[in-house]
């Protein structure tokens, strides 16, 4: 049987915590180790953590990975732990506030192990939408046709590319292509890994079941899934001093140095030469502007961007 290292960072998740990690406890798939980075927690995370740690269940460990990094935000955190968590032959993130359904991890498996172990693979699911409850909302958001993807897309259309990060799995070929502890600067992990992924041209696969309950709640990081108005209003804190396009520039700029030479198609070729390297964060407006290629779904959203390249805010 298959090993498969589970990712989790958490940062003051006691509320919701416990029902995520029973959830994992709960798989039918029992060769799981999960790796657990607290990411600067000032609440009763670390003593949950903790208490999983202590627990003995048949095929299913936890684990705290300890270091001195501090607090890294959420994309640099589970970059780390996975780039130090032990050799796997798959990977899967989890969030702290969410539910794996019993079968998630089995039938992830069960599509990676038809595929060639030397070839980068990325497995990602559908989900299903729930209140602080967890009463189902809504289905999950459509994902893109991954022939449609390029790299400029993974960056700038977070949340609804190729799918969520918590119901990301990933084998041990792509995990060594995508995550160096030398190189933490990569935006979100989840947009990260389909940048990587499509601009490598490697393995993808959709499953259209939902295999989790993605949870919104007041605390959330991202804006996703809390409706219209919620995500306009993020993107225009963000707009007057968040610090989201600067993790996209960060992340652009780290994304040009390690894989520029594997790419192969013209539109990530352009894209890396006019938004990553000496070329970023403020620089080459108008070229930013004139980008010949699509980054968002929607008209309205892609002048949004472009008006933020103008004004130098990628």
């Amino acid at each position: 049987m298959k090993k498969v290292n589970v990712i989790l960072s958490t940062y003051n998740g006691e509320s919701f915590l416990k029902p995520l990690l029973e959830s994992i406890r709960q798989q039918t798939y029992k060769n799981m180790d999960v790796y657990i980075r607290d990411d600067g927690s000032s609440d009763a995370t670390n003593e949950i953590i903790q208490e999983y740690c202590a627990l003995c269940d048949e095929g299913i460990h936890f684990y705290l990975i300890e270091d001195d990094m501090g607090n890294l935000g959420s994309g640099s955190s589970f970059a780390y732990a996975t780039a130090v968590s032990p050799k796997a032959d798959y990977y899967a993130f989890a969030d702290q506030d969410d539910i794996w359904k019993p079968e998630k991890i089995e039938r992830a498996v069960d599509i990676l192990d038809r595929q060639k172990e030397d070839v980068p693979f990325l497995y990602a699911s559908n989900y299903e939408f729930c209140d602080d409850k967890l009463n189902v909302l809504s289905m999950g958001r459509l994902v893109e046709k991954y022939e449609d993807m390029n790299v400029g897309r993974a960056f700038m259309t977070y949340g609804a590319s190729l799918g969520q990060g918590f119901t990301m799995v990933f084998n041990h070929a792509l995990k060594e292509m995508a995550f160096q502890k030398e190189n933490l600067k990569v935006f979100y992990q989840d947009a990260w890994l389909v940048a990587v992924i499509v601009g490598i041209e490697g393995g993808y696969y959709y499953d259209e079941y939902p295999t989790a309950l993605y949870r919104r709640h007041i605390g959330t990081v991202t804006p996703t899934g809390n409706g219209t108005k919620a995500m306009w209003e993020w993107r225009l804190k963000e707009f007057l001093g968040g610090t989201y396009f600067k993790q996209i520039s960060e992340g652009i700029d780290t994304y040009s140095r390690l894989y520029s030479k594997h790419m192969k198609k013209e539109e990530d070729i352009t894209f890396v030469k006019i938004f990553g390297g000496e070329n970023g964060f403020g620089k080459n407006r108008l070229k930013k502007v004139f980008y010949p290629y699509k980054l968002k779904k929607t008209l309205m959203e892609e002048v949004t961007l472009r008006f933020a390249f103008l004004c130098g805010k990628v």
